[in-house]
């Protein structure tokens, strides 16, 4: 489906990671803001940050496995 080059180094995994998990991060405060009251950080919100950055990092593990494997 695409190429495993965004993967190949950790400094980039480790930004792309972090990118996904700001990106979970925001999208879970703007759903408290919208079904409360006002902004709130919440540990539902840092957990599923963390399950984003997490399942990131494993999903690029399993990338970089697959390409140095021979077929």
């Amino acid at each position: 489906m695409f190429g495993g080059r965004a993967f190949r180094t950790w400094p980039r995994v480790l930004a792309g990671a972090c990118g996904v998990s700001i990106l979970f991060f925001v999208v879970m405060v703007m759903a408290e803001q919208a079904l409360g009251d006002r902004v709130r950080i919440t540990r539902a919100g840092l957990l599923i940050s963390a399950a984003a950055f997490v399942g990131y990092i494993a999903v690029s593990w399993i990338i970089r496995l697959d390409e140095t494997h021979p077929d």
